[in-house]
């Protein structure tokens, strides 16, 4: 059974990014925190507090087997990280949504890209992505989030509804709209600190050791969700009733932690439905995903070949992210990784004979399979049709 690990700010949030966090390095503005939160972030709290609840203590040699070691995760999977405003999963926004705001009539439109005709490209002859008559301005959605209603309208080949709000400062703070749309500015901000190094003895300032970051404050209906599961139920329970109070990320930043024995309900996929013996469907990334070596990874860039083995259309494919993470066996950081972003989507053809596996995809996961277990490389099925 799936256990919902639910974590809530205290006061704001600091989660290392990729960027280099030296003296002398990031430049004036400061350290950017990554938010949402990445796995190889919450893996580690997850791990903690499940290993204080089995009698281990910091400075043994060994995590309880269940929990694996610093290369693997034993028993226990992951799933998400998940993005929850008011109890409500957000997702986000396919890359393939485009968003048209008109400023004379106030009002906001969304449309979607679609594969066009056959172009001579440096890939060779191929169909890329076109934007739609009349959405010429359009903006990605890369910062962008939908809510479980409205993404079941866009995997089922829909858009979300237009929207008539001026201006989002005008809407209330942390507010979702109808239409199931928001912006990363209305679920956080950024609040620029400022710090200095100091003698873990003594506790006086140090020399030369002023560093200055940029956390991240939430709205109070936001959270962070972890789907845990594979290690006995009582492990959390015993989470549950010793702590609600944890760490999280760096700075030493405190988190509400609830633990809720429920599973993610993600969107429902929408019918497949057959067009001249053939179904035309999309996948697309909620989780990002990481495909191996560079060779795999510009392989899956062009069509997920051999994770799924159909014929690829086109795709719409966000910048690598770069993730490494922290390795506490030999106390420094581990190697950089590039990441397939959350929202990338393949557009893909096969055979109508071939719905029923498509289907079992929805809600599976694609990539290298240690990452899996981490929650990385979780899809979604959609459908798409041609424009004629």
């Amino acid at each position: 059974m799936t256990v919902q690990w639910q974590f809530k700010a205290l006061d704001t949030y600091f989660f290392r990014g990729a960027a280099p966090f030296h003296a002398g390095e990031g430049g004036q503005g400061g350290q950017d925190s990554v938010f949402p939160p990445l796995m190889s972030t919450l893996q580690g709290a997850i791990r903690y507090q499940l290993a204080l609840s089995q009698g281990w203590t910091p400075g043994d040699d060994r995590l309880p087997i269940e929990l694996g070691d610093s290369d693997s995760l034993g028993d226990l999977r992951l799933s998400g990280s998940y993005l929850y405003y008011d109890n409500r999963l957000l997702l986000p926004a396919p890359l393939f949504l485009l968003r048209l705001h008109d400023e004379a009539p106030k009002r906001t439109s969304y449309h979607r890209l679609f594969p066009g005709d056959k172009v001579s490209c440096d890939l060779g002859q191929v169909r890329l992505p076109v934007i739609p008559a009349g959405a010429r301005g359009s903006k990605p959605m890369d910062k962008y989030w939908l809510s479980v209603a409205t993404m079941e309208k866009v995997l089922a080949g829909g858009v979300p509804e237009d929207d008539d709000y001026t201006a989002m400062v005008d809407k209330p703070a942390g507010c979702i709209p109808v239409n199931g749309v928001t912006c990363s500015d209305q679920l956080w901000k950024s609040e620029a600190k400022v710090g200095i190094g100091r003698e873990s003895d003594t506790r006086t300032a140090m020399d030369k050791n002023l560093y200055a970051i940029n956390t991240v404050r939430t709205k109070k209906q936001v959270w962070v969700v972890v789907g845990v599961e594979g290690i006995p139920i009582e492990w959390s329970q015993a989470v549950r009733q010793k702590n609600d109070i944890v760490n999280l990320g760096g700075e030493g930043r405190m988190a509400e932690l609830s633990i809720v024995e429920d599973s993610i309900k993600l969107p429902v996929m929408p019918e497949l439905t057959a067009v001249n013996g053939k179904i035309l469907f999309t996948v697309t990334l909620i989780t990002p995903g990481y495909f191996g070596n560079q060779g795999q990874t510009q392989k899956a860039l062009k069509d997920l070949k051999p994770w799924i083995n159909y014929t690829c259309i086109t795709a719409c494919v966000g910048r690598a992210k770069q993730i490494g993470g922290w390795d506490l066996k030999v106390n420094r950081p581990r190697p950089l990784r590039s990441y397939i972003p959350a929202g990338s989507t393949w557009f893909f053809e096969a055979n109508a004979s071939e719905a029923s596996a498509v289907a079992e995809l929805h809600g599976q996961y694609i990539g290298e399979k240690s990452s899996n277990a981490y929650g990385y490389g979780q899809i979604l099925i959609g459908r798409w049709e041609e424009k004629i």
